[in-house]
């Protein structure tokens, strides 16, 4: 976390530190700090695939299913290749109790 902090001090909008600052406070369990963190980093860089997969999780964890689908959906469509993208929105489906959309997702175009 030390490393994050050093790197926000010096670069407030660095969209990498923000969006682990936010996994890192995500897996501390202070979901409003990494709330917060993540919804700017996508609002800085709405091409970060990373960031809006974090930001699906996190909401995944506070129940906002929805949110939590279409953040995943995001990250899935900036990086088609990340395979952590497709987990988290299945698993966002799966929560939502869609059990068959994951294996649609996953069908070529």
């Amino acid at each position: 976390m030390a490393a994050v902090e050093r790197a926000l001090e010096l670069f407030p909008d660095l969209c990498d530190a923000l969006s682990s600052r936010g996994f890192l406070r995500e897996n501390s369990f202070d979901w409003s700090q990494a709330r917060a963190d993540l919804e700017r980093a996508v609002r800085l860089c709405p091409a970060d695939a990373d960031a809006w997969r974090r930001y699906g999780m996190l909401l995944h964890h506070l129940g906002r299913i929805e949110e939590s689908i279409r953040a995943a959906e995001r990250a899935v469509r900036l990086d088609p290749l990340d395979v952590r993208d497709f987990d988290e929105l299945g698993n966002a489906l799966v929560a939502a109790g869609d059990w068959m959309m994951p294996g649609r997702h996953m069908s070529a175009p």
